[in-house]
């Protein structure tokens, strides 16, 4: 099982609740921008991976390295077998929404497509998606 797992517009506070679970392992992830992984941002358009996690809510006006974060990640959300929203920002589009009614949440953007997205899972908690994440 391998993972790319983004942030979006967060705290962080998912990532690291997730790297303090007892079974953490950095060799499951091709990407992660809070440590060294195999793959850098911008080589994962051309990524082959299992899970998609999404941490942080999305604007469709933000970029990260010159490139449209949403679009990125509605476009690795195509290629994942699962999908996998944590924490409130993710889900809900988090206290971040609440200043910035442009941040809206996975939910709210992929339903205004219709882009054959795969099964996703929803977590405002990190550890019921750590067993999905785990899990496959």
């Amino acid at each position: 099982m391998k993972i790319v797992w983004l942030q979006g517009v967060t705290c962080n506070g998912n990532s690291h609740s997730f790297f303090n679970y007892e079974y953490f392992d950095p060799d499951l992830f091709l990407y992660h921008p809070l440590f060294e992984t195999p793959l850098s941002f911008k080589e994962l358009k051309e990524a082959k991976f299992d899970i998609l996690v999404l941490e942080g809510g999305l604007n469709e006006k933000w970029e990260r390295f010159g490139k449209n974060f949403t679009k990125l990640f509605l476009s690795l959300a195509k290629k994942a077998k699962r999908v996998v929203c944590v924490g409130s920002c993710a889900v809900y589009g988090g206290l971040f929404k609440e200043y910035d009614q442009s941040i809206s949440d996975y939910f709210s953007t992929s339903n205004k497509r219709a882009d054959g997205m795969k099964s996703f899972t929803k977590n405002a908690s990190i550890f019921p998606a750590v067993r999905h994440i785990l899990n496959g």
